[in-house]
């Protein structure tokens, strides 16, 4: 999963220090659940982190949304001098009433906190996130672009092993830099939702969510660095971290430079294949393409991505929630998915 820092016209590139791959250590938790602007037993200098969480979630009267939160520190190196850019974005996705809310908050780095000891981080009063015993809290109220104030309560709890992207958590990104990464791919959630005044209680049989963490020595550069990723979550169990990160030296070909898939199976074993196939079905009609086929050959996996609701991009990229339906072994499958991608149509 990754997330753009978005660097201004006026940013000269030249002055950041150079970007570093970092060596491997073995993620630990506690310590690799918080942030990694220090104590770490690498030197750290540039650095984008980033915990994300989407789910598809019902309310106990029926309704059914997608819905995903990000909270980001980039930490940028200019001769010496580090900044801290903190960053959270919020986007809701209402599938029955296909209406999209969200926002980006960009808070002064004074008013916000990155425990580096434990899963601890706020940007004042109204954003936090926080780990408490073995449950992911998070609390939010800030007004959409939208217009209606979007307030979440939600208490998250993995059901299963955590997955080590690329097998030992730590995988190739670009230019020879490389990122830490491992996913919580099954949380039982529970809380509470509004969007305005429409109050609504999740129902926690039938809301499922996700979470990502990634942190690694690099920036990612809108328009020369590009991918599409997917989080999957088939009603068989089947769960799927899946990415196709593009040839950054010749962003016009959308060349692939190499794609990934970190698997849980049914029964909880992990897979890892980079034989994997993403075909975006482009439509003129929209900036970003609504629908995806994917094979992944060494589970006999085919599954099609159809986005729910267009214009799930409200923060910038293309990232919304979309039903996955197609075949695994020979059998047919269902469930939901996550697309992110910033390849235009």
């Amino acid at each position: 999963m990754f997330k753009k820092i978005l660097l201004g016209s006026c940013l000269a590139l030249s002055s950041l220090s150079a970007w570093a791959n970092l060596p491997y250590f073995p993620i630990q938790f506690p310590r690799d659940e918080a942030a990694h602007q220090a104590d770490t037993p690498y030197p750290v200098s540039t650095l984008s982190e980033w915990w994300y969480y989407n789910g598809k979630l019902t309310s106990t009267n029926g309704r059914h949304f997608g819905c995903y939160l990000s909270f980001n520190r980039y930490q940028l190196d200019f001769n010496g001098t580090k900044i801290a850019v903190p960053r959270f974005e919020i986007q809701i996705t209402d599938i029955d009433n296909k209406v999209v809310y969200g926002t980006a908050v960009i808070p002064q780095a004074s008013d916000t906190e990155f425990s580096t000891s434990e899963l601890k981080i706020t940007f004042s009063k109204d954003i936090a996130l926080q780990k408490n015993q073995n449950t992911y809290e998070i609390n939010v109220s800030v007004p959409s672009k939208q217009g209606p104030e979007l307030q979440l309560t939600l208490h998250l709890t993995p059901t299963r092993d955590v997955l080590l992207v690329n097998k030992n958590g730590l995988g190739d990104m670009w230019s020879g830099t490389n990122s830490y990464y491992y996913s919580q791919t099954h949380l039982n959630t529970t809380g509470t939702m509004a969007i305005g005044n429409e109050k609504l209680t999740l129902d926690e049989n039938n809301s499922l969510s996700w979470m990502d963490h990634q942190w690694g020595d690099f920036i990612i550069i809108p328009g020369i660095n590009q991918w599409t990723w997917s989080s999957i979550q088939l009603d068989n169990g089947l769960e799927i971290n899946l990415d196709v990160v593009l040839d950054p030296t010749d962003p016009k070909s959308k060349k692939p430079l190499h794609s990934d898939a970190s698997i849980v199976m049914p029964d909880g074993n992990h897979i890892y294949t980079h034989n994997v196939q993403i075909t975006p079905h482009l439509d003129p009609s929209y900036k970003h393409p609504l629908r995806y086929s994917i094979e992944i050959p060494e589970i006999n996996l085919q599954l099609e991505l159809n986005s729910y609701v267009p214009g799930q991009d409200v923060n910038g990229i293309s990232e919304g929630i979309s039903e996955a339906t197609g075949l695994f072994q020979g059998q047919a499958v269902k469930g939901h998915a996550y697309a992110e991608s910033t390849v235009d149509n």
